[in-house]
This record gives structure tokens, sequence and C-alpha cells, in this order.
């Protein structure tokens, strides 16, 4: 085995520069040679092209990812098998369910012993599992049982998140000892600057202004958001905007095109659509808001946070845990309209002073837990790549 590359899977493309870069010029910098396996999807030759300028090598791999079809799923372990014997590596890292579950069990297969798993959220297959009354489907069993057997070939698991890892362990699907929990992602704070302008000219004269940003699907809570939006439009008209950006969804709970547009059509928010460059929406809104079902550690957060925004979220795992209530925001009940209108409208009778207070906090939370070069420290540190004590 070559002592001095790794191979990181992903289930799409625009994650890769998105979410990966900073670790991949980790590996980098730790002097390990990078392939990239990853999932054609929107843009890919330009993100494909990127990656290969710097340094990377990539191979692109067979993925369906919607439900669970045996033979597309034996072919993407088939693929996914055949590049690790050809590069033979020394670490996998794979991210998302499928690349997680068959990443694995093909590294396994073809004799790689350093496989790190990275559970980034839980996805639609988890939801409703802490209920009471739940009893899992056929599709869910089976993703259950292909998630015990692939993490039992990982040599570490880290989470995004305490409460995922404490699930998993609950569900028996992971031994204690593997597992590392980690800050999410991270962020790059030299790529969102800090700006809180708008929250310094706090005016009853011009809109005080909303954003929720995510994929338009339900489990965003994107339908509580607009019910929110309606009630406070009602209460304040035109003193109120609502914006929504992100894009259309294939997820089992998405948006369909015409209910949004109603939303639209009615008045009640401002939809604007999908964002190459989340930074500018940011900066021109006054309060970032997430009434999400369950996330990782959510991005979109933190993106809001590391510009200076201060928070609406709900209180529920890869959420709760980036809101200080009072200090940098709120949080409010899962699946519930009423509190997060409550919530909603609580942060909007705050004065200027108040807002900068929680930006400025939201900021701090970020620098002192979330930068991205603190986390993937930590991530490689676990993978006996890199001395902590040491600077990448």
């Amino acid at each position: 085995m070559s002592a001095n590359r790794v191979i990181l899977i992903s289930n799409s493309s625009k994650s890769v520069l998105n979410f990966r870069g900073k670790l991949i010029e980790a590996f980098q910098k730790a002097g390990l040679e990078v392939v990239v396996l990853l999932r054609e999807s929107e843009g890919s030759e330009e993100i494909i092209k990127t990656l290969q300028e710097r340094g990377c090598i990539v191979e692109t791999l067979y993925l369906n990812r919607a439900g669970i079809n045996i033979v597309d799923d034996l072919r993407s372990l088939l693929s996914i098998y055949q590049v690790i014997k050809k590069y033979k590596p020394t670490y996998v890292l794979s991210y998302t369910i499928k690349p997680v579950i068959y990443g694995s069990l093909a590294a396994k297969l073809a004799g790689v012993k350093e496989i790190y798993p990275l559970i980034t959220g839980l996805g639609y297959a988890f939801m409703n599992v802490e209920d009471a009354n739940y009893k899992a489907s056929y599709t869910q069993k089976i993703v259950f049982t292909l998630y015990k057997i692939a993490l039992a070939a990982a040599k570490k698991v880290f989470f995004q998140n305490a409460d995922d890892a404490a699930l998993f362990e609950k569900m028996n699907l992971v031994a204690l000892n593997k597992v590392v929990v980690v800050n999410g992602s991270g962020v790059d704070l030299s790529h969102y600057t800090y700006n809180t302008s708008i929250l310094k000219n706090k005016d009853k004269n011009t809109p005080f202004k909303f954003l929720m940003l995510g994929r338009i699907i339900g489990d965003k809570g994107v339908r509580e958001y607009v019910s929110a939006a309606r009630s406070l439009k009602e209460r304040y008209g035109d003193r109120v905007t609502f914006m929504l950006a992100g894009g259309l969804d294939t997820n089992p709970t998405a948006i369909k095109e015409d209910e949004l547009y109603g939303w639209v059509n009615d008045g009640i928010i401002e939809y604007l659509g999908k964002l190459q460059d989340v930074r500018p929406i940011i900066s021109d809104s006054h309060v970032f808001v997430l009434p999400s079902y369950r996330e990782g550690t959510s991005r979109s957060i933190l993106e809001a946070m590391a510009i200076g925004r201060p928070i609406v979220t709900t209180d529920v795992p890869g959420c709760r845990q980036l809101v200080e209530v009072g200090k940098n925001g709120f949080l409010v009940n899962v699946k519930s309209a009423e509190s997060l209108e409550s919530g909603l409208d609580k942060i909007l009778n705050l004065d200027s002073e108040e807002l900068l207070m929680m930006g400025e906090y939201s900021r701090k939370i970020v620098e002192e837990k979330y930068d991205v070069n603190k986390v993937n420290a930590h991530m490689l540190e676990n993978m006996g790549i890199l001395d902590r004590t040491k600077p990448i």
C-alpha cells in the first residue's frame, strides 16, 4: 500500500469543494496524495477541473442516490472497489449514506485498514426513529443493517454532533470506542467576512429581513417558515420581508414547484432560487432562520454566524448546539409554526444594539469552535496523520 494516499468518496461533486476543500488542503499539507471519487452532478466538469488544478486525482462514481436498488448498489460497490484496488490508499474517508456504506465495505474488501466514515447527518431513513410508536420499515431495516456492517469495518467513525453518535450507539450501529464527535464541517473564516452593517441601521421605515437558506424540502421546515411568515406579514405588513433561497430537490419530502410559487404569488416569501454564493444575501439580511427537523451540524447556520447574524432555529440535533439562547439567538420547537412565529417575533422586536451583540456572539462561537482549520486538525489527529500540537 502507498503510505501517502487518501481516497475521499462523495455522493456529489458540488459538496467536495464547498464542504471538503479545506480538508483536501489539510491532507495535502500533511504530505498525502488525494484521490477524489465522486458522483457527477450539476457543474461537475468545472469542479473536476478545479480539483485537478489543485493536485487531486479525480475518478467518477456511478451512484443512484434515491432508495435501494440491488443492481445499482452492487454496481456502486464494484465501482468503488475497483478505484480502491487501483490506487491502493492507506486511508479511505467517505461521507453521506451510500458512500459511507459502500465505501467502507469496498475498502474492507480491498484490504484497507484505515477506514473513516464521516456521518454528516442522518437523512430521511432516520426520521421518527426516536418516536415512542416508531416501527422500522423494511427499507429502514436494510439501511440500518448495512450501516452496522459497514461501520464495523471502520477504524473510527466521525459524527458531526453528539446526538447522532448517541443514537447510533443506542441502535447498536457503531461501537462506542470508535466514535469521534467533530464540530461539523467547519467554516473558512477568511471566506465569510464578518459584516454587521445592516444590523446597525435597523429602521422601522425599511423592511426587517429574515432569511432561510436550504434545500426546498419539508424536513428543513420550509412549510413552518412560510406559515410563520404568513402570520407575521398579516401583523406587520411591509415592515417584514421573508426570503427563501435554495434549490428544488428529489427528496421524499421535497416541496413541489407549484406549491412554492403559490407562496411567492401570495406575497408571503421572496424566493431567491439556488445561489452560487450565499454571502451577499446573508449580509443583506438581519436574521437567519432554519426550522429544520434534524441536521448533522448545519453548515448554513455556521455560514450565517460567521458573517455575524443572530439565529432562530429548532431545538434539534445539529441546530441546538449552535445557539446559546438569548446570546446569539433563540431556539423554537420543531414542527411548530406557532413556536417559530413567536421566536421570530421576539427577535424582530429587539433593538439594533441587541441584534449587534447577538451577531458578535455568533461570530465568537464560530471562531472558538467551528473554524475549519481546527475541525480538520481534529480529524487528522484522530486518523493518526497529524500531531495536533503542530500547525497544519
